[in-house]
């Protein structure tokens, strides 16, 4: 049981279309060492030591991440920076690596797809900026309207977040309707989401400054984390994938938490 290494990109790539990425972005294969075929694919949201530890007791002969496991210029491969330990220790184990970053956060069936479904919107288009409807940043209709006060109950259900993971910036008296999102990291499109009439703005890696620019724009500002956003991510592409695979090769999607933050009272 095994998929050709052609068309296993075919099928990622359909889910997660390269020419939808960034162009800042680093999207497809991180690690390629000339394999033909692969048996024993893991999908996680990102490469880490217990990732990689779980690959080989799982004995994965590929893995796919959302977030790259190169990012940037890399200069060097250096066991004691993060990254190189990682790429070094891939190496020795012989598991390529696939990252299927904005690409799949602006793909129709992607992260900010998965989440406007997760919170019940309707009418889910881009947010328009400069006459252009954006693919990475999209707005739609909240269930019912939600006060203020509820809407930490509603994301927090919704998301599945713990306590610690969900910050609320804005007016106590505001009452929401409509919801701009981005999920990961997209506090700079807060602005357009507010000139698109919307009065939510969902996200996450918001910082102090956003959150000022979120009451002074009159938006309730919802920061629910980075990886509150996007950890569906290998339930999301893996089943998408599986679909495709069919009994080619064992699709796993990661069971690793890679919360990297403790709450602390």
């Amino acid at each position: 049981m095994s998929i050709k290494h052609e068309e296993l990109l075919k099928i990622i790539e359909k889910a997660a279309p390269p020419e939808l990425a960034e162009s800042w972005d680093n999207c497809g294969m991180q690690l390629d060492f000339g394999k033909t075929e692969y048996g024993r694919i893991l999908v996680a949201l990102e490469i880490n030591e217990k990732v990689i530890d779980e690959a080989v007791k799982k004995k994965a002969d590929f893995i796919i991440t959302h977030h790259p496991l190169i990012f940037g210029k890399l200069s060097s491969v250096d066991i004691n920076d993060v990254t190189g330990k990682h790429v070094i220790r891939l190496i020795r184990e012989g598991i390529p690596v696939y990252s299927a970053h904005t690409s799949f956060d602006s793909a129709p069936a992607g992260n900010n797809a998965y989440l406007a479904k997760l919170l019940g919107l309707s009418d889910v288009k881009g947010l328009v900026e400069d006459g252009c409807e954006l693919k990475i940043a999209l707005e739609g209709k909240l269930p019912r309207e939600i006060p203020f006060s509820q809407l930490p109950f509603f994301l927090k259900e919704r998301l599945g977040l713990e306590e610690g993971e969900l910050r609320i910036s804005g007016n106590p008296d505001s009452v929401v309707t409509k919801a701009g999102f981005c999920t990961g990291s997209g506090c700079e499109f807060m602005k357009t989401a507010a000139e698109n009439g919307c009065d939510l703005y969902i996200t996450g890696d918001v910082k102090y400054h956003d959150a000022q620019n979120a009451l002074g724009m009159g938006i309730v500002l919802a920061d629910a984390g980075h990886f509150g956003t996007e950890k569906f991510f290998g339930e999301n592409f893996g089943e998408q994938i599986k679909d495709m695979i069919k009994e080619k090769a064992e699709v796993m999607i990661s069971e690793v938490n890679l919360y990297p933050f403790s709450v602390v009272v």
